[in-house]
């Protein structure tokens, strides 16, 4: 299974997604613990600027169980990204291809910096 990109039609997806985290799992993926509303505005906001962000993810039937969302900053020189896998998937790589395709993508872009918040 590799990831693929998520497109408009899967945003609400992502959404379920996102709110099924568990709150460890919000945190260390947001740096704080998200509200519903603050997820789905922040997947909402996603789409509204495509030129400068995209999601990766796995779908298994209809249900993303893991995504990684890439933002380039205004100057379109430095990628963000953000990166989350469902408990029960862990520890099958899925985590890893997805920063694998996004560092493919953030390439093809000719971005050399990238970072990400990485909480412990």
């Amino acid at each position: 299974m590799l990831p693929t990109t998520l497109p408009l039609t899967l945003k609400k997806s992502i959404i379920n997604h996102l709110n099924g985290l568990d709150e460890d799992s919000k945190y260390l993926r947001f740096g704080y613990t998200p509200s519903v509303d603050a997820i789905t505005k922040y997947v909402d906001d996603s789409f509204e600027h495509l030129d400068k962000s995209v999601w990766f993810g796995y779908i298994d039937k209809t249900v993303c169980i893991g995504a990684i969302h890439v933002v380039i900053n205004d100057a379109g020189d430095i990628a963000e990204l953000g990166i989350s896998v469902n408990s029960e998937y862990r520890g099958q790589k899925l985590s890893s291809q997805l920063f694998d395709r996004a560092l493919e993508y953030i390439k093809s872009k000719n971005i050399t910096k990238v970072y990400m918040q990485c909480l412990s």
